[in-house]
């Protein structure tokens, strides 16, 4: 009927039906991020969504899942952009092993870059040097 359309055209009304009347949800990160009507978007049920974001749609779909950051799990990104966003952002990168063509080496936090600089690099313990990290 007409107003059941009409009380449905707002996302979290949408997203409380399906969920309470059907067992079933919207991937949130394809929400936000996906070029596309919500109307267009895969229903999923839980173990579905489970299985999209970690998985993908199949091997036919050419989507392998929404990748994860290592250092904040469970959180995941809508892609490998994103994700690269999110670890240039709140992560380190050891910048030695960038120009050394070790490309992508993140660490959690400055403690752990500085834990690896330890251990791969040389790290100068002069009080001018650390000033300057």
């Amino acid at each position: 009927d007409r107003n059941a359309k009409k009380r449905l055209r707002a996302l979290p009304a949408l997203q409380s039906h399906l969920r309470t009347a059907h067992n079933m949800t919207l991937c949130e990160l394809c929400i936000t991020h996906k070029r596309d009507f919500v109307s267009k978007l895969p229903r999923f049920t839980p173990q579905g969504l489970k299985s999209h974001q970690t998985k993908g749609d199949g091997p036919m779909s050419g989507f392998t899942g929404h990748p994860l950051c290592e250092f904040c799990k469970p959180t995941r990104f809508y892609d490998v952009v994103k994700l690269h966003e999110h670890l240039n952002k709140e992560h380190y990168k050891c910048h030695i092993c960038e120009k050394a063509g070790k490309v992508n080496r993140f660490f959690k936090d400055y403690d752990r870059l500085e834990w690896h600089f330890e251990r791969e690099h040389f790290l100068c313990r002069d009080a001018q040097c650390l000033a300057a990290r």
